[in-house]
């Protein structure tokens, strides 16, 4: 998210609180709480460079009697990649956010370009 932003989970887009029940289903008789932090912790690390985990704040919180995560994430000072190991090749993938919805960037050229007009007015 390079312009930083929360993503709830346990919302649903039209904002009813539905909470993380099923979710800690999915791992019983553990400290489901624990589990489900550390989940995201390998999702994030299995998917990108962990140098953005500074970059983002998970907590868990209850509303309505209703526990849901909200990650934070800072505004992007520079691209992030998505790791694709698809066919054991661990390439690399660029993805950007146009107005109403996220597309990928296949061609270099226009990775490169991207990149410089969205990060070279940064420094």
């Amino acid at each position: 998210n390079s312009k930083g932003g929360m993503l709830f989970i346990g919302v649903s887009d039209d904002g009813e609180i539905n909470g993380l029940d099923y979710d800690y289903s999915l791992f019983p008789d553990t400290n489901a709480e624990d589990k489900l932090r550390l989940e995201l912790d390998q999702l994030i690390t299995y998917f990108f460079d962990k140098s953005i985990m500074p970059h983002l704040e998970a907590k868990i919180v209850s509303i309505d009697d209703k526990d849901i995560m909200i990650i934070e994430v800072e505004p992007g000072t520079r691209p992030v990649y998505l790791k694709n190991d698809r066919y054991n090749q661990n390439t690399q993938e660029v993805f950007v956010r146009l107005n109403a919805s996220t597309q990928q960037i296949r061609d270099i050229h226009e990775a490169i370009d991207y990149t410089l007009n969205r990060w070279a007015k940064n420094e």
